[in-house]
């Protein structure tokens, strides 16, 4: 009753941009004739190139988030090529999609030649992170070439690939960049100006997160990083702060858009999930407007709105005209049934 239209799916025409491999500890560096492959908590590196020539035209690096891989293509001197990338236990799945000829890989010294439509697994090793269902949407419908979005830095762009590539929380040290994240909850008056920061020091490429700013911006004290420091922090807790702005549960208080920044005054946030059950959000001019709830198990719960909504409406179906109930009025909900919130007023 809520939808996301909107796809992921960032990229860009830069040789040498570095990507996140979806749900995967994997970053690729990647050039028209070789990829230098990262695992980013381990810091081992592995190089894969191929014998296409140049010049290359056309030369796009997709990181699709509808389909969790990486699409890399262009047209060599031989012809055009495209494959992808995903993340499997074995290790990296390379797939050949179209190829003007054999193409001969090698990695490690070791030798594959791939015909259209054939695959092959480089094992190197890889942590896999169940995907999120979670999905945000900020009004913004731009094209996504990361090179025009680091130059706006419009967090209405940025925040819902960050939301999208973001992994379960992990224990590690908030060092270095992720120092930022010590600051805990946000107020939403800085916090389009506290995401910008992190966007600028944090991440490199179509954000790949770093510890070490190597652009030296002076946002936050360089130091020497433990060998337990865990860039992933920026993707995990990252993800946890974006999230708060809009949803946070507390026992059976349940927060709707507690922090909702101005900059953000249209949007959608689906799927959100808790012990509860699942909620789906939709606000306009700062308000929310309508919110869809499917519950998981039985009990009252309190739902903690914005100061300006005084009451609502509540319905178990379209069809039902539903009771108006006031902010102070725990809500009771049963196990395995859908419950619709509408007309908020002030």
């Amino acid at each position: 009753m809520i939808k996301i239209a909107q796809k992921l799916r960032p990229f860009s025409h830069v040789p040498g941009t570095h990507v996140l491999i979806p749900k995967s500890s994997l970053s690729a560096q990647i050039f028209p004739t070789r990829i230098i492959l990262i695992e980013l908590t381990t810091n081992k590196k592995m190089e894969v190139q191929w014998d296409l020539h140049g010049s290359f035209e056309d030369f796009t690096i997709v990181q699709d988030l509808e389909r969790l891989e990486v699409r890399v293509f262009a047209r060599a001197q031989e012809g055009y090529f495209r494959f992808r990338l995903t993340a499997k236990k074995e290790g990296l799945s390379l797939f050949i999609e179209r190829s003007p000829k054999e193409i001969a890989f090698t990695c490690n010294k070791k030798k594959k030649v791939l015909k259209e439509k054939e695959e092959w697994t480089i094992g190197l090793p890889t942590i896999l992170f169940a995907q999120s269902k979670e999905r945000l949407s900020l009004g913004s419908h731009k094209k996504q070439d990361w090179d025009l979005v680091k130059r706006r830095e419009d967090m209405r762009e940025v925040l819902p690939i960050w939301l999208r590539l973001s992994v379960p929380r992990i224990k590690t040290p908030k060092v270095g960049t992720a120092s930022l994240l010590e600051r805990g909850r946000i107020e939403k008056n800085e916090a389009e100006k506290y995401f910008q920061n992190l966007f600028q020091i944090g991440f490199k490429g179509i954000l790949v997160p770093r510890l070490m700013d190597d652009q030296h911006q002076g946002i936050v004290k360089e130091e020497p990083l433990p060998k337990d420091a865990n860039p992933l922090v920026l993707l995990s807790e990252g993800g946890h702060l974006i999230r708060s702005l809009f949803f946070r549960v507390e026992e059976h208080k349940l927060f709707l858009l507690p922090t909702l920044p101005k900059e953000f005054a249209f949007g959608r946030f689906v799927n959100l999930s808790s012990d509860w059950g699942e909620f789906d959000l939709e606000w306009s001019k700062k308000i929310l407007r309508k919110a869809v709830f499917r519950a998981k198990k039985t009990g009252r719960i309190e739902l903690v709105l914005q100061k300006q909504i005084q009451n609502f409406r509540v319905r178990k179906s379209h069809r039902d005209k539903g009771k108006t109930f006031s902010r102070e009025t725990p809500l009771l909900v049963e196990e395995d049934h859908t419950y619709i919130l509408d007309r908020f007023q002030k």
